[in-house]
C-alpha cells in the first residue's frame, strides 16, 4: 500500500510586526479535506512535525461562523 507523509508546522504562536503574539495552528479543513481524499483513495497517511510535537489546531477553523461547510480540492 502506498503511503503519504503530511509534514506540518509545530508553530502554536505567531508574532505580529508590532511584537504582539497570537495563537495559531493548522487550519482544520486544510488538513481534513486532503486526508479524507487520500484515505478514500487507499493511501496510508502519516503526520510529522519538527521535533515530533503535536500540531496545534487554529481555533478559528473550528468556529462555524468562520469555517466553510465544504472543502474543495
Amino acid at each position: 500500500m502506498s503511503k503519504i507523509l503530511i509534514v506540518m508546522s509545530a508553530a502554536d504562536v505567531g508574532e505580529r510586526t508590532d511584537g504582539s503574539t497570537y495563537p495559531t495552528g493548522h487550519w482544520a479543513e486544510e488538513l481534513a479535506a486532503p486526508h479524507e481524499k487520500f484515505t478514500r483513495a487507499g493511501f496510508t497517511v502519516d503526520f510529522a512535525s519538527p521535533g515530533g510535537v503535536p500540531q496545534s489546531l487554529d481555533a478559528h477553523s473550528a468556529d462555524p461562523e468562520v469555517a466553510t461547510s465544504t472543502a474543495v480540492l
